[in-house]
Parts: C-alpha cells; sequence; structure tokens
C-alpha cells in the first residue's frame, strides 16, 4: 500500500510538473497574444466563450485562464460580462486535456523528455555563444519550445506512473472493495472531486488520476463521473483565491465561476443516470467516456447557460449585494 502511494504521488509530481512547464512555455510563447485576444473578442459572450476555449485549449489550463480574466477585470480592461463568457469558454477548453490524456501515449513519454532536453540544452548553449546575428527572441525560442515538449514528455510520463501503481490495487481485494464501494455513488464522489481539486487546484490532475483508476478497470463510469463533475467545482478554489485583494467586479468574475459550474452540477446531477448512459453510447473505451463525460458536461452547461449570460450575471450581482 504504502508503495503504490508513493508511485502515485511521483506520478502525479511528474504529471503536475509536466502541466507547470508545458504551461510556462505556451504563456510565454503566447503572453501577448492571449492577453490581445481576451481584450479584443470577449464580447459578447458568445465571442468570449469561443476566445476562452481557444485560449485555454492553447494553453491547457482554465485555472491559469480564469486567474488572468480576473486581473483583467480588475484593470478594467474587462467587464463583468465579458469575463463571464471568457470563464464558460474556460470550462470547455480545459477538456481538451482530458481528451489528451485519454490516449495510451505512455510511449510517447522517454521521446518527448529527450527531445525537450535537448531543445532546453541548445537553448542554454546559444544564450552563451556570442552570435550578434541573433537576437534575443531567436534565442529564447527553442527554450519555450523544450518547455513545451519536456512539459508534454512528464505529463505522459506521469500518467503510465499512476496507471500502473493503482495497477497493483487490484491485488488487494480490501482495497478494491472500498474502492469500489466508494466508486459506486455519485454523490460522494462528487464530494471527493470537490475537495480534492480544492487542495490541488488542478482538475486536469484529478481527471488524470480518475483516468488512470479507471483504465485499470477500479471506478465504474458512475463513480468516476462524479468526480469528474466534483473537479468542476474544485478548480474554482484558484480563481477565489486570485480575487482576494481585489475590486469588487473581480470578486464576483470569480463567484460567476464558482455559480457557473455549481449550477452545472445541479442541472445534470439529478439526471447522473441518464448522462451515463448518453455517455457510454460515445465509446467503448472506459476512459475515453470518462473524457468524454467531462467534455460533455462543460458543453452542455455552456449551451444551457449562455443564451442568459447576462441575466446570470445580473443574478450573480444581486447574489453579491452590488450591481456591477
Amino acid at each position: 500500500m504504502g508503495l503504490m502511494l508513493a508511485r502515485l504521488g511521483l506520478g502525479l509530481a511528474c504529471f503536475l510538473a509536466g502541466m507547470s512547464l508545458l504551461r510556462h512555455g505556451l504563456i510565454h510563447a503566447t503572453s501577448r497574444r492571449v492577453k490581445r485576444l481576451l481584450a479584443r473578442f470577449a464580447s459578447p459572450p458568445f465571442a468570449g466563450a469561443i476566445t476562452g476555449t481557444f485560449v485555454t485549449a492553447l494553453i491547457q489550463s482554465s485555472s491559469a485562464v480564469t486567474v488572468l480574466v480576473v486581473g483583467l477585470v480588475d484593470a478594467g480592461i474587462l467587464d463583468l460580462y465579458q469575463a463571464f463568457g471568457i470563464i464558460i469558454g474556460a470550462n470547455v477548453g480545459t477538456t481538451i486535456t482530458a481528451q489528451l490524456i485519454a490516449f495510451d501515449v505512455a510511449q510517447l513519454a522517454l521521446p518527448c523528455v529527450v527531445l525537450g532536453a535537448t531543445f532546453i540544452l541548445a537553448a542554454c548553449i546559444l544564450r552563451v555563444l556570442p552570435l550578434p546575428g541573433l537576437d534575443r527572441a531567436c534565442r529564447a525560442s527553442p527554450e519555450l519550445a523544450g518547455e513545451i515538449i519536456l512539459g508534454l514528455g512528464l505529463l505522459f510520463g506521469g500518467m503510465n506512473i499512476m496507471t500502473e501503481a493503482v495497477g497493483v490495487v487490484r491485488d488487494d481485494p480490501r482495497l478494491t472493495g472500498y474502492l469500489v464501494a466508494f466508486g459506486q455513488s455519485a454523490f460522494w464522489g462528487t464530494v471527493a472531486g470537490v475537495i480534492f481539486t480544492g487542495i490541488i487546484q488542478s482538475s486536469s490532475a484529478t481527471t488524470a488520476i480518475v483516468l488512470a483508476f479507471a483504465r485499470q478497470g477500479l471506478l465504474p463510469l458512475e463513480g468516476s463521473m462524479g468526480l469528474i463533475l466534483g473537479s468542476n467545482i474544485g478548480t474554482c478554489v484558484t480563481a477565489l483565491l486570485a480575487s482576494l485583494g481585489t475590486g469588487a467586479t473581480a470578486r464576483k468574475a470569480a463567484l460567476a465561476h464558482l455559480m457557473f459550474n455549481v449550477f452545472g452540477v445541479a442541472i445534470i446531477f439529478p439526471f447522473i443516470s441518464q448522462f451515463g448512459i448518453l455517455v457510454s453510447l460515445t465509446s467503448g473505451d472506459l476512459p475515453r467516456q470518462v473524457a468524454n463525460a467531462h467534455a460533455l458536461f462543460n458543453l452542455i452547461s455552456a449551451a444551457i447557460v449562455l443564451p442568459w449570460a447576462r441575466r446570470f450575471v445580473d443574478i450573480i450581482s444581486l447574489i453579491s449585494g452590488e450591481r456591477g
């Protein structure tokens, strides 16, 4: 048991390190474009949702996008209506990560790590060589490319380590029994998803762990969906923390993120069995079903809320006690 937990922790650490490197490389490679996109194409809310989806899929982090949106709102660059559209899109865009890690990409981990490290080493050499023809951007490009590729390698490797680690649970009937009992309850799965994601502040990491257990056949679809639903609420902790000390409008943007996800879970949860049947029709592979459940949940929530986005924001303003 201790060895399994240690390997699971190592896999999670590799996964989070990969996500961090991937995010850092992508954000620095596209930072100016990202801010320009968010500020320019955020109105009306439907356009903001498309922008939020695209940007989040690009930088692979809904938390980073929502934190950036809170900052832009606090700076007066975006209003609350524009911010809400981007937040809805960010929830949809983050499902790309789940779709990516649902593939069995363990064989790509080592080549990506080696190639990424090579790019970073080349960037370090270019930095010290006296080559006047190379500007600063050219010297930085290999390093950013290396971070992105190395990040993918660590992400894939961490996912593989976690999958192999939880595989040993199958040999312990007691642990398997507890896990299956826990996974049969969509409600407790949702609660666990909220708490765990709130602690590690990464819905993508939670999804990766759920996929690892599902790939080993240790979690059924309904329990997996509960954990996924909970992770969507738990990931709001990052934006809420980022809004501390900001203005009223920025705090309402973070609250809108939380309320949107709570509303989505409240809409889907009473029909979780029917939702599971729908998801099961999308694929015969359980990990792919889990990834598709993540995507469908966010798409359905967005489709329901977007036509009423302005009214939803007005309600958030009333709840907070101030219009804005």
